[in-house]
């Protein structure tokens, strides 16, 4: 894939990024939505870091070849679950480390799914963010500093266009309402150069142990999720955090791959919607209501 086209020269800092991470699911049913709904209103660059999935995985991110696409990292190391790179990097710490590091495995709960036969994609997502913020690094050693960051995911489908940035206080990081589950929504979220590293860097404090000072904080038991976790981690860094109306909802196919719930389909107003949470679903459908009355993107915002 070509990300060095002259339309790619063409940039701005002034431009927002749009960053997709994960995994590259239902693509072909979210694509155009993605770019009518986030990319062109916000008129943003675009980067994608995900995780191998196969050899479709190149033509996925080419649907967005209308877009501006700054940078491309599509990495193997999810493939294994993990296995490859936990024994490589354990092997090299210290006995005491080690002991240090198996307080983490003792914990339960999605916070570390896609390892040791963790349900979810909570250590996925961090490994992910991690990756991110490599990349975000590299572009800015190229001299491309972007200003706002809207870190999100393939499977969206948007009810309507996504929130303008002007309405988005810069000091605080920010994400819809809804599916927190105790903790922060970690689905979607907008962010600013200058907090964009605290939002990212969850795995670089698992891995020098920094984590270890918070993470209990989010314990149900001996039970963490990653939105637990990620509440624990921005406010130990002292992240400030505010929220809009949600106005979007994860889909996919019977062919979607899924971490977790699987894809249901559900009639509502005679349209037929392929969801994977229902609740999900319904928010974001009622705030698109709501916004079709009064036009007003400050009534969007739902608290700071």
């Amino acid at each position: 894939m070509d990300i060095t086209s002259p339309h790619n020269k063409a940039i701005t800092t002034q431009r927002p990024l749009v960053c997709m991470v994960g995994t590259l699911r239902a693509v072909d049913l979210t694509y155009q939505n993605l770019i009518d709904k986030v990319i062109q209103p916000l008129n943003a660059d675009l980067i994608f870091c995900v995780s191998h999935i196969s050899g479709k995985d190149e033509a996925s991110i080419d649907k967005f070849s209308s877009c501006n696409i700054v940078d491309v990292c599509i990495y193997e190391e999810g493939n294994d679950r993990y296995e490859d790179f936990l024994t490589h990097y354990l092997n090299k710490l210290t006995a005491a480390e080690k002991q240090q590091w198996q307080q983490y495995f003792e914990i339960e709960g999605n916070w570390l799914g896609g390892i040791k036969d963790r349900r979810g994609s909570g250590f996925h997502l961090n490994f992910n963010y991690g990756k991110l913020l490599e990349q975000l690094n590299q572009l800015k050693n190229k001299g491309l500093e972007y200003q706002r960051f809207i870190i999100t995911r393939t499977d969206f489908v948007w009810t309507i266009e996504h929130p303008y940035l002007s309405l988005l206080d810069p000091q605080l990081i920010w994400m819809p309402t809804g599916e927190s589950y105790n903790g922060y929504n970690d689905r979607h979220a907008v962010c600013s150069h200058q907090n964009v590293a605290n939002y990212l860097n969850l795995f670089e404090y698992m891995l020098n142990l920094k984590a270890l000072e918070y993470i209990y904080n989010g314990l149900d038991g001996n039970n963490l999720n990653h939105e637990r976790h990620l509440k624990s981690h921005l406010d130990f860094c002292g992240v400030e955090v505010g929220f809009f109306k949600n106005a979007a909802y994860l889909t996919g196919s019977e062919q979607t791959s899924t971490n977790w719930a699987s894809v249901k389909h559900k009639q509502i107003d005679g349209k037929e919607y392929a969801y994977k949470y229902e609740e999900e679903l319904l928010s974001a459908l009622k705030h698109a209501k709501e916004f079709e009355t009064h036009k007003n993107w400050k009534m969007m915002i739902e608290s700071t």
